[in-house]
């Protein structure tokens, strides 16, 4: 079938193309558009008169007539009107050409060997004139649809380097299966074209290729006669020309070969201009989304907001898009849906995939793009999952749907990562600064309730206290704290803080059951979604995830503490309890602990009122019973000493407060570097002990511990904490003594020089 063409305007260039077209037989001009039919003809006739004759009846200003011809393979604007150039936008498989391109395409048919030169000619000429402002791949579609027609190839192909898969992918291409194209993987010195690709020199082949000789994967029983050439400019291949013919073993000659490769290297040069033009577009074009992503996030709006219209920003670069902003939750392997471009329903439960789970998913998973509709066809659609990472750990996913804006999947992917690029950092900026206000928030309240707890007279007071801000803190629905009552060793439940008396039925089981886990693991245990665990799925009433921790003393559990349910202030730091929670949880637990601890201790006047360690003489008393056990089971027994240099200056300069700080944190911080079981107490305002039967490994890696932790400790209490010095001594039984005066001498006295 000839290919029918319509010339819109009267430019003198457009008029010369009529007489070439003409004389091709496989092309059939239908229409010569103009707003002035007679001034059309009158200057048709200035440049052949005898096209003009011929031409008389097919020149019309109807534009819907002309437009609606049957079969209408192309227009070439030869300077249209702009009413005419509206139209010819709207147009839809119907190429839009300016004169020059369409004289390569259409003006020579199969090429002679009298034509080819001013094949070349032309291509030079267009090299220098070609309107880079057209899409990528509607230009390397033309290039190769020069030279198939040129060629007289029933099929070609032009394939270009991917420098990321390391391989040749086709780019564009005429006579191959659509569904076939997106899947070819052509590598360096493989096959033909990968022969071409390396060698840097064209290969011509008559008949079937040698399976052997050029390393084909899969034998091509429909391919006779082909050329490989490669594109090379300034000394870099960028791809290779593809032709060939499937009935006709002599379709090209040595002649043909000369030809393609002066093509290929014209080919190349128009590549690397349009390449070099697009990439400043690019950079032009991804930097603007880049900016436009920022400037949305700094607005002074809550952060839900501000991340809905990054979505609607990111949703615009694609026609008709739809974008989806999933972040991960905490350090699992979930991401939450927590912004879109359409609106949410914030009383609905948010949509939740795993890791692996979708696309989203299986871009989180991955740690790369998925991406679809990025093939060489022009179908118009294109989905992208785009992974949120910042410093090799992974935000979020971002997705992003619709029909592609230029016309090429690529470029619109590449502003698509330009504006993920901006958001992930400036997310993972916004979420780590909100999550420093929760941890000082956290730290000023927790300070407060070590402070409160030291005035405690009775187990209630200390029950309700712990609860009620374990609640407020961990934005937990409930929290409960069980203690164990002696002599029957049974836990019951000290204090239950939450939305109501209603809910302890109902949670009475669940609660139960994650008390006995984790007191008999001695252990914090974390259910980050109890409805998917079949252990806790039946009890789980109106509860997503818990959290339970043991209060330990002298290595056996005295009670726990749990927290049931999340109804997060910011959802955007997490719906369910994560790590952070689990610190925090831990510390409260400590704390209920110590001041437990010291109501008991109370009663024999042994209790550091501050930290709820035990005194002079609750450590001497400690110190004869371990040292009697070791002698009877011939093992090692450590004592080691912590003095805080400078502490009691600080108390004279009137910096109580300051002092209690700091002698709280120091007790933590040695208490969690230590075991269940081993010993912690406050002999004096400014000394800290540690008893450590049977040390594990050697001493010095103890003692280096306790070092840094109280270090740590101390630093994060002010300046005033940070100029406090430490002092570190120990002894060893039975090495350094056989009783206890020995050992506190000989800790006393001993002092560690580097740590």
């Amino acid at each position: 079938m000839r290919k029918r063409i319509v010339i819109a305007g009267t430019s003198r260039e457009g008029l010369e193309l009529l007489p070439l077209l003409e004389a091709n037989p496989e092309v059939e001009v239908c229409a010569l558009l103009a707003a002035d039919p007679v001034f059309a003809l009158a200057e048709l006739r200035k440049v052949d008169p005898a096209t003009a004759g011929r031409l008389a009846r097919r020149v019309t200003a109807d534009v819907a007539a002309a437009l609606r011809v049957p079969g209408l393979a192309a227009v070439v604007d030869a300077e249209a009107s702009p009413s005419v150039r509206e139209r010819l936008a709207t147009l839809r498989g119907v190429q839009v050409l300016p004169p020059a391109l369409a004289r390569m395409l259409y003006a020579f048919g199969p090429a002679d060997a009298m034509s080819k030169p001013d094949l070349l000619q032309a291509l030079r000429e267009i090299l220098d004139s070609y309107d880079l402002t057209q899409d990528r791949r509607s230009l390397l579609r033309l290039v190769l649809q020069i030279a198939v027609t040129a060629t007289g190839a029933d099929r070609g192909s032009l394939m270009l380097w991917d420098e990321r898969e390391r391989a040749l992918r086709v780019e564009v291409a005429i006579g191959i299966e659509e569904e076939v194209i997106p899947k070819i993987r052509v590598q360096s010195g493989e096959g033909i074209a990968g022969r071409a690709f390396a060698a840097e020199r064209s290969i011509l082949l008559h008949g079937k290729a040698d399976r052997t000789r050029f390393e084909i994967l899969r034998e091509r029983d429909d391919v006779e006669s082909a050329i490989s050439a490669p594109l090379v400019h300034d000394g870099r291949v960028l791809g290779v020309l593809n032709l060939s013919h499937a009935r006709n073993q002599h379709q090209f000659t040595g002649e043909d070969q000369l030809f393609v490769d002066e093509l290929a290297r014209l080919d190349a040069r128009i590549i690397a201009r349009a390449e070099e033009y697009h990439g400043l577009l690019r950079e032009s074009q991804t930097l603007r989304a880049e900016a436009e992503v920022r400037r949305r996030l700094a607005r002074g709006e809550p952060l839900v907001r501000r991340l809905t219209s990054v979505c609607a920003s990111l949703a615009g670069l694609l026609g008709g898009g739809v974008c989806q902003l999933y972040l991960r939750e905490g350090d699992t392997e979930t991401l939450v849906l927590q912004a879109a471009s359409t609106p949410l329903d914030p009383l609905a439960v948010r949509e939740r995939l795993r890791f692996g789970e979708g696309l989203p998913g299986r871009a989180a998973a991955l740690g790369r793009p998925v991406i679809l509709g990025g093939g060489s066809d022009d179908a118009g659609l294109c989905y992208a999952a785009l992974p949120l990472v910042l410093a090799d750990s992974l935000v979020g996913v971002v997705a992003v749907q619709g029909e592609r804006a230029t016309g090429g999947a690529g470029f619109d992917v590449e502003r698509l990562r330009a504006g993920a690029a901006a958001l992930a950092d400036e997310l993972a900026g916004a979420l780590r600064n909100a999550r420093l206000e929760r941890a000082s928030r956290r730290a000023a309240e927790l300070a407060e309730l070590a402070a409160s707890l030291a005035t405690c007279t009775d187990e209630r007071d200390v029950a309700e206290r712990v609860t009620a801000r374990a609640v407020a803190l961990l934005e937990a629905q409930d929290a409960v704290l069980r203690v164990r009552e002696e002599p029957s060793g049974r836990f019951r439940i000290a204090a239950w803080s939450g939305v109501g008396e209603w809910r302890k039925a109902a949670l009475a089981e669940l609660e139960r059951k994650l008390a006995t886990d984790a007191m008999r693991e001695r252990r914090l245990v974390r259910v980050s979604d109890l409805a998917s665990d079949p252990r806790w799925s039946e009890h789980a009433v109106g509860v997503g995830t818990a959290m339970i921790a043991p209060l330990v003393r002298d290595g056996r559990p005295v009670g726990c503490l749990s927290v049931l349910g999340k109804v997060p202030e910011d959802p955007l730091l997490g719906e369910r309890f994560g790590a952070d929670d689990e610190v925090l949880l831990a510390q409260l637990a400590q704390h209920a602990q110590v001041a437990l601890a010291g109501l008991v201790r109370a009663e024999r006047g042994d209790a550091d009122p501050v930290t709820g360690l035990a005194t002079q003489r609750a450590l001497r008393e400690r110190l004869e019973s371990e040292l009697a056990r070791s002698r009877a089971r011939r093992h090692a027994l450590a004592l080691a000493l912590l003095r805080i240099e400078g502490l009691d200056a600080l108390r004279e300069s009137s910096h109580g407060d300051v002092v209690e700080r700091v002698a709280l944190a120091v007790a933590q911080a040695v208490r969690a570097a230590l075991r269940d079981f081993d010993v912690v107490a406050r002999p004096e305002p400014s000394l800290f002990a540690a008893l450590v039967p049977e040390p594990d490994g050697e001493v010095s890696a103890l003692l280096a511990a306790l070092y840094r932790t109280a270090r740590e400790a101390l630093d994060a209490q002010g300046d005033l904490a940070r100029s406090l010095g430490l002092q570190l001594g120990y002894a060893v039984y039975p090495a350094d003594g056989d009783d206890a005066d020995a050992l506190e001498r000989v800790a006393r006295e001993r002092r560690v020089e580097a740590l």
